[in-house]
């Protein structure tokens, strides 16, 4: 059978395929196909359409809402950029502002079929889209969900934006659209009101990776505490929580112990969570069986956090600016039960070895992995 006799259902999950290096080398791909042979166009020419990436305040936004009109509704992944340009002595008028809320609304509510939405926003508490906000409510379809700040001119503190468009968008879609949600990352400098990280908790019974970076703030602390469990206890398989305050250890301890935030949990990451030099309830224990993770990485902990995350079960764990004394310690002590592999940074110090906690990890067969990255790092002055 030639290629051309094949069924069209075969034909578009080999379109489906082409890849490039951007979404628009994959567009070009598919262009000349559609323009070179009339038994494919009609197949391919869905599949140029299934990504979309536009700006609030693109010039070329009424082509694509005119586009969205014919092919909206083969959409699958959207990126939308709400930063809006302007020049350092200019302030967008709010007329200005809200032509452009209802324009980008109008759009999205033309693409029905959405599976992935990336939204790049300004952590500004100045900037409101209503209508666009609205608009979320019907994204009925979307899984992926990911959400990244970029910090503007005009902000005063990141910290300080409550109530901010971040917050507005992820109470819009996940209270409307929550249910079908299996992985919501948030990339940003803002904190969490308290209404934003409950609908976060209460609204996503299907999630499986949940990764933030400062969302999660003092505002959150109490919430933490709670014995309310999370609606994605029983799907949650990776956890990241990166420079969240309000994350310490004993309550990463009771969450996972008391199973409110997962009971199949398979990757936990911990990147410099807590305030610096805070202590809590050093006496916290694991009084119920927790499954061993696949992996567990903890970057620049103190050492009353090891007290009790040393506790966790894990086959291969990771620990970044942290003395090696320490991690040798940790090993030659037997905690991570069931750790099988190590994974620590290079020595920057070209005058030591690693002669010592090479031996412990041999001795209790673990292997060991020397790596020169960390996630977040450090301006601490720390050195390992």
């Amino acid at each position: 059978m030639q290629f051309l006799e094949l069924p069209d259902d075969i034909l578009i999950e080999i379109f489906q395929l082409i890849e490039g290096p951007t979404f628009r080398k994959k567009f070009v791909t598919l262009s000349a196909i559609r323009r070179t042979c009339k038994r494919l166009a009609p197949l391919v020419q869905p599949q140029m359409f299934t990504e979309l990436q536009t700006k609030i305040d693109g010039l070329h936004v009424p082509t694509v809402n005119e586009l969205a009109d014919i092919h909206g509704r083969h959409v699958r992944t959207l990126r939308l950029d709400l930063r809006i340009n302007m020049k350092v002595q200019d302030i967008p008028s709010d007329t200005h502002i809200h032509d452009l809320d209802v324009r980008m609304a109008i759009l999205i509510s033309k693409l029905p079929s959405v599976r992935e939405l990336d939204v790049l926003a300004p952590c500004d508490k100045t900037v409101s889209l209503p209508n666009l906000t609205y608009a979320l409510r019907d994204f009925h379809e979307v899984r992926h969900f990911r959400l990244i700040e970029e910090t503007s001119r005009t902000r005063d503190n990141a910290s300080d934006v409550v109530h901010g468009l971040s917050d507005d968008l992820i109470c819009a879609l996940t209270k409307f659209n929550g249910k079908n949600l299996t992985s919501f990352v948030f990339d940003g400098d803002s904190f969490a009101s308290a209404e934003a990280f409950t609908t976060v908790r209460d609204h996503m019974p299907r999630l499986s990776t949940l990764l933030v970076r400062s969302w999660i703030g003092p505002r959150c602390f109490q919430i933490l505490q709670e014995d309310t469990p999370w609606a994605c206890t029983d799907t949650l398989q990776v956890l990241s929580l990166q420079n969240c305050q309000a994350i310490t250890a004993d309550i990463v301890a009771r969450g996972l112990s008391t199973k409110r935030w997962a009971t199949n949990l398979r990757i936990l990451e911990l990147i410099r969570c807590g305030v610096h030099g805070s202590s809590h309830d050093l006496s916290q224990t694991f009084p119920l069986p927790i499954p061993t993770l696949q992996r567990l990485t903890l970057e620049h902990p103190s050492a009353w956090e090891l007290d009790i995350l040393a506790k966790l079960p894990a086959r291969h764990v990771t620990l970044t600016l942290l003395p090696r004394e320490c991690a040798k310690q940790l090993v030659q002590e037997g905690m991570f039960p069931r750790m099988e592999k190590l994974t620590v940074t290079k020595l920057s110090d070209g005058t030591r070895d690693d002669r010592a906690i090479e031996a412990v990890c041999q001795q209790r067969g673990v292997e060991l992995v020397k790596d020169p990255k960390w996630i977040i790092g450090c301006d601490c002055g720390f050195t390992e």
